[in-house]
């Protein structure tokens, strides 16, 4: 994982993406993102106002399993730094017994 440092966050991502270049159509179809497309051109124009490439559907996007948001720690709260997961899949819990299910052979 590469991380990022911007203002005493810090950002974590893997260090390849394990679903890199994918389509537009293909994370809409596949990933069910339906207003992809919009939303990002819409979270660009608002953040960075003064980009002037906007993405369209002939683009590709790398896909990443999670992404790591480390805050540094609130004194008024603990002394260590939080730790956000965001994921593109549920969380997978381990079982109560700690053991996987069994698989056939």
């Amino acid at each position: 994982m590469v991380p990022v440092v911007s203002q005493d966050i810090v950002l974590v991502l893997a260090k390849t993406p394990p679903h890199p270049q994918q389509s537009v159509q293909h994370l809409e179809t596949i990933h069910g993102t339906i207003n992809f497309l919009p939303a990002f051109k819409s979270f660009l124009q608002k953040h960075f106002p003064h980009n002037r490439i906007m993405p369209s559907y002939q683009d590709h996007f790398d896909v990443f399993r999670q992404l790591v948001i480390i805050l540094p720690p609130d004194p008024r709260v603990s002394e260590s730094p939080k730790c956000l997961w965001v994921r593109a899949t549920p969380e997978v819990l381990p079982s109560p017994s700690g053991q996987k299910p069994g698989s056939p052979a």
